[in-house]
């Protein structure tokens, strides 16, 4: 805020000439860096000494505008001055990280990435110091509201964008930077304000697809590097997020279970065949595993240990785009039901693909349907007695009853008990 834009000099009586100004940045968000730029020539068309200073740094042709990595509360307008400032402030923030994107992406050497990089964050820190400064000069400690002065508004929402734009630049570049400011550090040395420990920075949608498309491009995939990006997400549960979480939960799942070498894009990673593919593979492999185990406390055992690898997953909110979330409820379900039942035994089915290597043949669909229906109908009998004779007398321990229903089940499986 230089010239004719100090606040302090606006003429905040010409209502009407200020409301034409904002006309053209309530339109909508811009697509590309072209309209971002036209947009503030539009809004500074009464300024002339700004007019010239966009027309010396225009954008590159056709560029596509790249969000803001990091999200900063700001004080929220009040009057149409107000308004002016806040487009002007967040507007140009948004074109000055372009312009540096544009700018590097014309250099294949490191070091002038990194030279552009570091000036960049020095003229951002030299800012919002002098910002600092005179905000505490002015005696405003506080968060502006629709009491606040003028300049108060102005001056807080310049500090909070520029402190936004520095880590914006800082993560962007993170792999040619040497030194890091963290917000606790960037308080106390930059701005020369305490900490009060809670995060400002909240990072947009733009920041996790950048970090998403960094894992993905990696030779070889990093599972500590995707679950703290994961944890990141989740911490926020934001709904706009929900299909990046689902696609980086089921990329740790697929690289975990070896189901996916291959480099794969972010948009397969929730498409819903692919989801339902793995989703049935997984449910399938588990319960042939389970199915050859002929006591509850085993089956139990496989179902806990297949949950522990799931250990990244949250049970809310439900995200109908992860496979290992669906599954994560599949396994819980079954673990109730192997909870009350481990001392149970069952019938052991036959690995049908172990069977077929030995050379044997498998069960046919219908003599298979045929003994199933017949256990049914057994144990409905058995339920019945629960355990107990005609005169509601207890007969048994429920630890033998179980095993009674167990062999009844292997008893018509194989036609002998071997217990």
């Amino acid at each position: 805020m230089h010239g004719a834009l100090r606040p302090w000099q606006i003429d905040t009586t010409n209502r009407k000439r200020f409301s034409d100004l904002v006309k053209p940045a309530n339109a909508g968000s811009p697509a590309t860096c072209a309209e971002l730029q036209k947009q503030l020539q539009a809004i500074l068309s009464d300024f002339p000494a700004e007019q010239k200073i966009l027309a010396d740094s225009p954008p590159t042709a056709k560029a596509v505008v790249r969000p803001a990595f990091y999200e900063i509360e700001l004080p929220k307008p009040y009057d149409v001055f107000t308004q002016f400032y806040s487009h002007i402030i967040t507007k140009e923030a948004l074109r000055a990280s372009n312009l540096l994107i544009q700018e590097n992406e014309t250099h294949t050497n490191e070091t002038d990435i990194r030279y552009n990089a570091k000036q960049a964050l020095k003229s951002i820190k030299r800012l919002i110091k002098k910002t600092a400064d005179e905000l505490r000069e002015s005696g405003y400690a506080t968060f502006p509201d629709s009491n606040s002065e003028f300049k108060h508004f102005v001056l807080f929402t310049l500090k909070q964008m520029l402190s936004a734009l520095f880590f914006d630049v800082q993560e962007r570049y993170r792999n040619v930077l040497s030194d890091f400011e963290t917000e606790e550090s960037f308080c106390l040395t930059v701005l020369n304000e305490s900490y009060s420990g809670t995060p400002q920075l909240k990072p947009t949608a733009a920041f996790f697809e950048y970090q998403m498309q960094h894992i993905l491009s990696e030779n070889k995939f990093s599972a500590p590097a995707a679950v703290n990006l994961l944890k990141q997400i989740q911490t926020l549960q934001d709904a706009k997020l929900q299909s990046m979480q689902g696609a980086l939960e089921n990329l740790i799942f697929l690289r975990s279970a070896n189901a996916q070498k291959a480099k794969i894009t972010l948009e397969r990673l929730t498409n819903p065949d692919l989801i339902k593919e793995h989703f049935s593979k997984a449910k399938e492999s588990i319960t042939q595993e389970i199915n050859q185990l002929d006591q509850g406390y085993l089956r139990l055992e496989v179902v806990n240990t297949a949950l522990s690898e799931l250990d990244y997953i949250q049970p809310t909110p439900i995200n109908k785009l992860s496979v290992p979330q669906k599954l994560y409820f599949w396994l819980q379900e079954n673990k109730n039901v192997y909870t009350t039942t481990a001392s149970q035994f069952y019938a052991v089915e036959p690995d049908v693909d172990a069977e077929l290597r030995k050379g044997g043949k498998p069960l046919q669909k219908k003599a298979q349907a045929t003994l199933e229906a017949q256990k049914q109908v057994a144990f409905e009998h058995l339920k019945f007695m629960s355990g107990v004779n005609r005169l509601n007398q207890k007969i048994m321990p429920d630890a033998d009853f179980n095993k009674l229903t167990g062999a009844v089940a292997v008893l018509i499986d194989t036609g002998n008990t071997n217990r």
